[in-house]
């Protein structure tokens, strides 16, 4: 084994690493040493727009510290879990700018190519037969949201990950299906 990288750090010395990092990534298990790791004075040690992205579990940040940051137009953030989870409608993370919500996609194991297949037969088979599809955002509502300034994001459970035609993710201009028909509506 080889001499260790000078660019490789202990957690001892994230006071040091924080304030340099434009990008901060959380890949650790959650114990009574990780609950909570990214509170309020976590995030103000952060270098000013740096993206903080989770990949480890939800408790490990602190949700109203990190929302604060977000509101406040201090870091962006990226993350596969939330605390809560799943995160309720009009839970303030929803309504942040600068944060993209994934669900639990960030792993990709063996399992989730055959969960994605069977998602994707399921829906395309409501879809043509006129039955209601899972996960629509409403279109007033999506319109809604948009016009209003606001980031459209969708959220996903790990088994509703692939569902594709039906949502936008950051960026969308607007909602392409309604809710109650499952067709598209532009």
């Amino acid at each position: 084994m080889g001499a260790p990288r000078a660019d490789v750090r202990p957690v001892a010395d994230l006071e040091l690493i924080l304030p340099t990092a434009d990008v901060v990534v959380l890949a650790v298990p959650l114990d009574p040493t990780t609950r909570g790791l990214v509170d309020a004075k976590f995030r103000k040690l952060m270098k000013l727009g740096a993206l903080l992205v989770n990949v480890s579990r939800g408790p490990v940040v602190v949700t109203d510290a990190l929302a604060d940051g977000l509101q406040g137009g201090a870091l962006s953030a990226a993350l596969d879990m939330t605390d809560p989870e799943p995160l309720p409608p009009g839970h303030r993370l929803w309504s942040c700018p600068n944060l993209l919500i994934s669900a639990h996609v960030g792993g990709d194991t063996s399992a989730f190519a055959p969960r994605a297949k069977t998602l994707v037969s399921e829906q395309l088979t409501s879809w043509a037969t006129g039955q209601p599809m899972r996960n629509i955002i409403p279109t007033a509502h999506a319109h809604e949201l948009l016009d209003s300034g606001q980031t459209l994001r969708c959220r996903y459970d790990e088994y509703e990950a692939a569902q594709f035609r039906s949502h936008r993710w950051i960026g969308a201009s607007r909602c392409p299906r309604d809710a109650s028909s499952g067709r598209d509506v532009r």
